[in-house]
């Protein structure tokens, strides 16, 4: 019986997130490099399927409320195959918790400590995540609210501050090579998705499980739309080669308050 319970508007809050971290850091940059200007494009194509999969996984989810995937696989698949089911959704963890530490690593190796050497900086995420977990799930759903309002304004200044550079006649012209590079391009945040697997062990702590898959599901659309904005921005800004730029999106925040606020020119000048 789970005994720790999170709000479905906090569990909406972690998914959103989740996936909006790795939209803003890296996602624009790949989607430009097959799609060219066209990457908007493949952003709005690649929310339909993503959210099917997000609503195959929280119909199932839902379906069993009080229990994880760990234990009512076995009431689909039997004995066997019920307990490979839970193996193999553990490699699919693994495989995307090792993907998302990579990339947060980068992100903050590029964007804010590019002096501290990437292992360091992965393993105190590590460490962090360690401390979180044994703190339980309702920890994590208290700190999301507070870390939302903060994650907004990040959000907003990430994509407002670079508009002063902005020539949207970079995104011209539409659908140039037509849509096979575009339906390429929409793999990368479609392939994503998976991180709503563990949609799967969360439903049964939430206070609501039925709204479980509506909070899902408005954060994948949320979330979407912050990688269209954003990928129109960064292409704006950079031009369709942006798939050579690192995190472009941060860099470009910083390097505005870099240059313009004198005052954090004497402290990193220190």
């Amino acid at each position: 019986m789970f005994t720790e319970k999170i709000a479905p508007r906090q569990l909406f809050i972690l998914f959103f997130i989740m996936r909006t971290s790795i939209v803003i850091s890296f996602l624009p940059v790949l989607t430009s490099a097959a799609a060219n200007e066209d990457a908007w494009i493949a952003a709005m194509i690649a929310f339909f399927p993503s959210a099917a999969i997000v609503y195959i996984i929280g119909r199932l989810a839902v379906a069993f409320p009080e229990k994880s995937i760990v234990q009512y696989s076995q009431d689909l698949l039997g004995g066997f195959w019920g307990r490979l089911l839970p193996l193999f959704y553990l490699g699919l963890f693994l495989f995307i918790a090792g993907t998302d530490l990579r990339v947060y690593g980068e992100v903050i190796k590029v964007g804010f400590l590019p002096e501290t050497p990437l292992p360091v900086i992965m393993g105190s995420i590590v460490l962090a995540a360690a401390m979180v977990v044994n703190a339980g799930v309702e920890p994590m759903g208290r700190a999301a609210d507070v870390i939302f309002p903060i994650f907004l304004l990040m959000i907003l200044g990430t994509i407002l501050f670079p508009l002063i550079h902005a020539d949207f006649s970079n995104l011209q012209p539409v659908l140039a090579e037509g849509w096979s590079p575009v339906m390429i391009a929409s793999i990368t945040p479609i392939s994503i998705t998976a991180q709503y697997a563990s949609l799967t062990m969360l439903v049964p702590s939430v206070t609501e499980p039925k709204k479980a898959l509506e909070a899902a599901l408005l954060s994948i659309l949320l979330s979407s739309i912050v990688l269209v904005v954003v990928t129109v921005v960064v292409i704006s800004v950079i031009g369709a080669w942006a798939d050579r730029v690192p995190l472009p999106t941060v860099i470009d925040v910083l390097q505005f308050f870099y240059s313009r606020i004198p005052v954090l020119q004497d402290y990193f000048n220190w």
